[in-house]
């Protein structure tokens, strides 16, 4: 019995459905969620604190891959000058400058669309009497942290946590900070070491929330995360699943 050539298109092409369908994949979204404890700062909901007698720094970490930034605010009635040259974020002994000497370009040039304005990074920064100013440059970690007692892509009923000391913490940091009041050199060392680490499906890091928004109370759904504090960060991470939806 001969096969017409439309009958054996439509057959290599119902193959190929398939083919596709069998290895069709979409990706699952996971979470690894860290807890980090402040050694000689201040925890609170919103932020993490320490303070001397002239200045207060202000961290929260929470971010994809962890902000170790932060605020210092002026407490004098003179001015503070934080020396950048000697200021290091520094993770497992490993120290990293904040100031790097850079050349920054902003702005374009409507004509030419050429880059038109450049900024020299500066060694320092002067804090007014009773102000603050953000800085920020470095992150925690964006690597998996692989650990044995943990599942990896766990369900919901298979999440745990990891707890450590300092001694057994596979992250401790601290920023470095030096600054002068008064012709006075000082120096803060703001130290954290992670103490939970957990592993967590999207939906049980993830939520829905409605939020009102405009003069006309108009509401809008958005997507928050369940827990975020102050002393939280996490990293994101995928597993290939096969898809479901073709429905064959």
């Amino acid at each position: 019995m001969k096969i017409s050539k439309n009958a054996c298109s439509g057959l290599v092409l119902i193959v190929f459905v398939l083919l596709f369908a069998a290895s069709a994949t979409e990706k699952k979204l996971f979470y690894q969620s860290y807890r980090a404890m402040p050694e000689n700062g201040t925890l609170s909901k919103n932020d993490i604190t320490f303070e001397d007698e002239n200045c207060l720094i202000r961290y929260n970490l929470w971010a994809e891959g962890g902000d170790a930034g932060f605020s210092v605010f002026n407490k004098t009635p003179g001015f503070l000058k934080i020396d950048l040259e000697k200021s290091f974020f520094v993770i497992n002994g490993v120290a990293f400058p904040y100031f790097q000497n850079r050349t920054f370009t902003t702005g374009y040039d409507p004509v030419s669309y050429l880059p038109s304005v450049t900024k020299e990074e500066m060694p320092t920064r002067i804090i007014p009497p009773h102000t603050s100013v953000k800085i920020t440059e470095y992150s925690i970690t964006d690597q998996f942290y692989a650990d044995s007692t943990l599942f990896k892509y766990p369900s919901k009923n298979q999440i745990k946590a990891r707890t450590f000391e300092k001694s057994t913490s596979p992250f401790v940091f601290y920023n470095l900070i030096s600054y002068s009041f008064n012709g006075v050199e000082k120096i803060q060392e703001n130290r954290f070491y992670v103490s939970e680490i957990k592993n967590l499906p999207d939906d049980e890091m993830t939520g829905k929330d409605t939020i009102k928004e405009n003069a006309e109370q108009t509401k809008r759904t958005v997507e928050i995360y369940k827990d975020a504090p102050a002393n939280g960060f996490f990293i994101k991470y995928e597993k290939e699943v096969a898809s479901s939806s073709l429905g064959l």
